[in-house]
């Protein structure tokens, strides 16, 4: 509810579209870790705070963050002890490099790779780099009025940051990833700042993080001369501060490449699943069904999320593992991969999850007045009674163009499809609508029509492309 009330009806909708990249970035899930919905939503705040701030803040947020400690292993991480045959989690020193700062190979700004003399691509860390960065991640715990080093989640509030417990912390020399060394006898929140300056602070955060916050908000498959534009405006905000994140969105946003495509036919992206279903309700509000027989639950509202997850896979914060619910080098064998084009949300994309998709928003769309449609909710209305309040897409502003199938093809076309709608789908819709008939009731007929073209057109390429 918290996450539809912000997509849906918050003032700050591009700062929301972020978070919601970051959250594919630095990818926690509640699949696995049983913790209360506030626990998640308080991980989701730091996303928020950290699309337009600064991008070291939100490494040191997501370090900390105790649902990252659960999902990455790294709460409750000890220090070594060899008689015992202990060794710190490597987990999160892993993936901190891996998949939320410096990629797998070294990157030039423009964020190709580099090659050696051999022309192969060059490790960004090795191995030693993960173990020596594991004994920076050592000594963080839940925090809490009954905090203790290995307390579980179920014992102390997990929606809080963790914090350290210097004992169990490694105070050894460590030197990290690009020679950094942290020297011996700091306590962990010393060494972790000194750890995640050096991450911040390498040239392969700018082009590694820039690429894929340009993949999730404008194209997939950039230019390399956009990638580097945008590193350039990680590296410096032209105030002299590096990591300014809404710099960077700005220059995403308005770059050039963004406006003008120097290759309009591979710009673009596939909307995520979540993003098709909410920009429809963002298009076509939801209202009561029943308005006479029903009261609307003030500050309430939400989606069915069930049933949409079990058709496509994709809800907020639920990815299948740390690696997102696809890569960001995805690319379908064939034509693309051949011509080494990456399609990173047509990993969802398959014969069932096709079907699924348009069959939910099939029961969403078009339905009839006397039913309800999948977007239902139970809600307490008071201690003693639990009712079931029906929601229905708001068609009003489109009724009235229902009649002529050609106005009403063309107004949906803007709303929808930006007006890019081919003139074959036009011309197939047209038809169609036209034979949806209801002898008895006009009104029926109207509702008919316009859910069917709503349906429609979410299944056409004009609306789940953005290009």
């Amino acid at each position: 509810t918290a996450w539809t009330q912000a997509v849906l009806y918050g003032e700050d909708q591009l700062c929301q579209r972020v978070a919601w990249a970051l959250s594919q970035i630095f990818v926690v899930s509640r699949k696995g870790i049983p913790t209360p919905s506030h626990h998640w939503t308080t991980y989701y705040d730091n996303l928020v705070r950290g699309a337009f701030g600064n991008f070291r803040d939100l490494l040191k947020d997501v370090t900390y963050s105790a649902q990252m400690g659960m999902m990455l292993s790294h709460v409750n991480n000890s220090r070594a002890r060899p008689a015992k045959r202990l060794f710190p989690d490597e987990n999160y020193a892993r993936e901190l490099m891996q998949l939320f700062s410096l990629g797998l190979f070294e990157l030039n700004v423009d964020g190709t790779s580099k090659l050696d003399e051999n022309g192969s691509t060059i490790p960004s860390y090795t191995p030693e780099d993960i173990a020596e960065l594991s004994r920076v991640m050592t000594g963080l715990s839940f925090d809490g009025e009954e905090a203790q080093f290995g307390g579980h989640r179920w014992q102390v509030d997990s929606h809080l940051p963790m914090i350290p417990f210097n004992w169990h912390h490694d105070k050894g020399e460590k030197v990290i990833v690009g020679g950094t060394v942290i020297p011996a006898g700091q306590d962990a929140p010393h060494d972790i700042e000194q750890a995640l300056d050096s991450i911040f602070e390498h040239p392969n955060t700018g082009p590694f993080i820039a690429r894929q916050l340009i993949q999730h908000l404008v194209t997939s498959n950039p230019e390399p001369e956009y990638v580097e534009r945008v590193a350039e405006a990680f590296a410096n905000d032209e105030q002299g501060t590096r990591g300014n994140m809404k710099h960077v969105i700005r220059t995403i946003l308005t770059d050039p490449e963004a406006q003008e495509p120097a290759n309009p036919d591979t710009f673009g992206k596939l909307k995520d699943p979540i993003i098709r279903l909410v920009s429809l309700d963002r298009m076509f509000p939801l209202k009561l069904a029943y308005p006479d027989e029903q009261s609307w639950p003030e500050g309430l509202h939400s989606y069915n999320f069930g049933s949409f997850d079990g058709a496509v896979q994709q809800i907020p914060l639920n990815a299948p593992s740390v690696f997102n619910f696809y890569s960001p080098f995805y690319s379908p064998k064939g034509d693309l991969s051949d011509n080494e084009i990456v399609t990173p949300a047509f990993q969802l994309f398959n014969m069932q999850t096709v079907i699924a998709t348009s069959n939910f928003l099939f029961h969403s769309v078009q339905f009839n007045r006397s039913h309800s449609t999948d977007w239902h909710l139970e809600y307490h209305i008071d201690d003693e009674e639990q009712e079931i309040l029906s929601f229905v897409p708001d068609y009003e502003d489109y009724l009235e163009l229902a009649d002529s199938p050609e106005d009403l093809v063309n107004r949906l076309d803007l709303v929808m499809c930006a007006g890019r709608m081919t003139a074959n789908s036009r011309q197939l819709l047209d038809q169609r609508i036209g034979q949806i008939d209801h002898p008895e009731e006009e009104d029926e007929r109207r509702y008919r029509r316009v859910g069917f073209a709503v349906w429609y057109i979410t299944n056409l390429p004009e609306f789940s492309v953005e290009n």
